[in-house]
């Protein structure tokens, strides 16, 4: 049986996408084997070279050559069982979108718990592999899933990711505007920037609908490090609009 080339084997149906790594690495071994055998034969004196010896040396190099033999084809099984999980989970991913319309699946889906949490890895993935690194460390990232993800139009980055960033954002925002008015109780239409003073309202919106036990378990989950972020600085959860509208 000839040994099928790193890029044979990336184009095979059987095993998609191996890392070549593997297959050059056994490649490797063979030729490092034939040189160790051929020294092994120059190296034989006439005091040592009964032909006795000479087929120990060998058997010893086989032995080992096999034995790596072994392991590395063990990797490459397993590498291929955790390609067809990738697939497996993949279509699951196709199913989601043709459902819902996106491939943001939630880390919590209830449906397939698995599959938000495989989304993530691959967005882990991506980014390793954008840096760089293209030598297996990626969590299986490579070319061919990353055209095969964006062919279903993949989001890389998540929407929670997103609203994070601009959360964020707002909060050096109101940062700003505590240093130069020293108070939180930024307007709902904020001339300076009216995007504070919305998402200001949106604040003091989400929080009465957690206090009031709308969804509190999962809300309080997902927003305690925001809510102790921007009581930090010493916010009011009720502003003075609200404040003159139950007063009267």
């Amino acid at each position: 049986n000839t040994i099928q080339t790193s890029s044979q084997l990336e184009s095979s149906s059987i095993m998609p996408s191996p890392p070549a790594i593997f297959i050059d690495h056994i490649l490797l071994l063979n030729a490092e084997q034939e040189t160790k055998n051929d020294d092994d034969q120059n190296s034989q004196t006439e005091e040592n070279a009964q032909p006795t010896n000479i087929a120990k040396n060998k058997y010893q190099g086989l032995k080992l050559y096999s034995e790596k033999w072994d392991e590395m084809f063990d990797t490459l099984q397993q590498y291929k069982l955790y390609s067809e999980k990738w697939d497996m989970m993949f279509e699951a991913l196709q199913q989601f979108k043709t459902k819902h319309g996106h491939t943001d699946v939630p880390g919590n889906y209830e449906v397939n718990p698995k599959l938000g949490d495989w989304v993530r890895r691959q967005r882990d993935g991506y980014c390793c592999y954008q840096s760089g690194y293209h030598n297996g460390k990626c969590r299986g990232m490579n070319e061919d899933r990353i055209r095969r993800l964006k062919s279903i139009g993949f989001d890389w980055v998540s929407k929670y990711t997103i609203k994070k960033q601009i959360w964020n954002e707002r909060f050096e925002e109101l940062k700003q505007f505590k240093a130069k008015y020293g108070h939180t109780d930024v307007p709902r239409r904020h001339a300076d920037n009216p995007k504070l003073g919305r998402w200001i309202d949106n604040q003091r919106t989400r929080y009465r609908a957690i206090k009031a036990g709308a969804k509190s378990r999962k809300n309080l989950e997902m927003y305690k490090e925001q809510i102790q972020k921007i009581e930090s600085i010493g916010f009011e959860w009720v502003g003075q609009h609200y404040r003159n509208k139950t007063q009267k």
